[in-house]
């Protein structure tokens, strides 16, 4: 007798890597991509008080007034997230003045306490943290990477030593991987913390970056579409999308998280996903590189993608950007993104304005005869 399980898996997003892990490839991941929902907003709790209470009733601390700890918090955190009360009352447990703190604040005194209480008493130094903030936006380290490496910036990897310092900081054994920094905001904040350290050359960030990059650029790209929804104010954050001084990696890290992002603001918030597309065309004026201007154009085709039903004329408003932008630029990489942009648009057309769609594939048909034969569009097809 043979007996089914079914699986449901459920996470806030669908930014993830853990589908390609399970799933890989082919029908399955079809068939899980096809059940995707929106994404779940963590909805902001009504009142964060217990919280604070139960926080510091565990450790026996007196309980402070309870409406001047919640505008502190207020101002702290506007969003009112249960982990920022969390970590303000457990500052105020550690007996904190909490009261001119901001969240870059909080999240440093965070971190600051596990450095004292776990990482340096076993013998971290800077270049583990940095090892660590390297894992944190690669999305995990392998050993066997660390083996490999030779950065003067990190340490040389110890089977004596480092297991039992990343045990400390992670909470996690490291005998195969190092794992990131979580939760989340709090690995975010500690890498590009380390990524600001003043000792640090604009150089040895981009190597940093880019060696993140080499290791897992999806994650990176991840990495960093988290921190401009988690960190928006963060000082390394302009650093990333500024014309770097030396390779320009951090730069081209911005665009691709920025790409990654237009779908989804795209459905839930156009002005925004705008607002970003818009941004990252001014990057790519100033720039002026053709990397650059493609992920611009992969933006705006997502951005599409997210339009198209709800706002055509928006829709066609972005694929004529890109065709101009094309024109300009006379890019074949940017007439493949554009013929690409114009054959999903067709196919939204053609269930309620098939006239519209059949007018948009002789647009395609009239583009110049070796930018057809580059796109793999036979000459033949012009004549039907």
């Amino acid at each position: 007798m043979r007996n089914y399980l079914r699986v449901i898996l459920v996470e806030r997003t669908g930014e993830g890597d853990w589908l390609n892990k399970i799933v890989g490839t082919g029908t399955t991941k079809a068939q899980v991509n096809a059940t995707h929902a929106p994404n779940l907003p963590l909805a902001t709790i009504s009142d964060s008080w217990p919280i604070f209470e139960f926080v510091l009733n565990k450790v026996k601390k007196p309980v402070p007034d309870k409406a001047e700890t919640l505008a502190t918090f207020g101002a702290i955190d506007p969003e009112r997230r249960p982990l920022f009360a969390y970590f303000m009352a457990d500052a105020i447990a550690a007996g904190h003045d909490v009261r001119h703190f901001d969240a870059a604040r909080l999240l440093d005194q965070v971190i600051e306490r596990g450095r004292e209480a776990y990482w340096k008493p076993v013998g971290a130094t800077a270049k583990e943290e940095r090892l660590l903030a390297l894992a944190t936006m690669a999305g995990g380290l392998p050993v066997s990477s660390v083996k490999g490496m030779k950065e003067e910036l990190l340490s040389s990897w110890n089977v004596d030593f480092h297991p039992k310092v990343f045990l400390a900081m992670t909470g996690r054994e490291s005998g195969e991987s190092v794992s990131p920094l979580e939760p989340d905001i709090v690995g975010e904040h500690f890498a590009l913390a380390c990524l600001a350290q003043t000792n640090l050359s604009n150089e040895d960030r981009s190597r940093l970056c880019g060696l993140a990059w080499q290791l897992g650029s999806h994650s990176m790209a991840q990495f960093i579409l988290r921190a401009h929804r988690d960190l928006p104010t963060h000082p390394m954050l302009n650093w990333v999308r500024k014309l770097p001084t030396s390779e320009g990696l951090p730069q081209f890290f911005w665009a691709v998280a920025a790409v990654n992002l237009m779908v989804d603001l795209g459905s839930s918030d156009p002005d925004a996903a705008r607002a970003l597309l818009d941004d990252l065309r001014r990057v790519a004026t100033a720039r002026d590189e053709p990397t650059v201007w493609r992920e611009w154009a992969k933006a705006a085709h997502n951005l599409m993608l997210g339009l198209q039903s709800r706002d055509p004329d928006a829709g066609r408003a972005l694929l004529n950007d890109i065709r101009s932008m094309a024109t300009v630029r006379d890019e074949i990489a940017l007439w493949e993104l554009w013929s690409k942009a114009a054959a999903n648009l067709m196919f939204e057309l053609q269930s309620c304005d098939q006239d519209a769609a059949q007018a948009l594939a002789a647009e395609v048909l009239l583009l110049p005869p070796e930018i057809l034969s580059q796109l793999g569009i036979p000459a033949s097809e012009k004549n039907h």
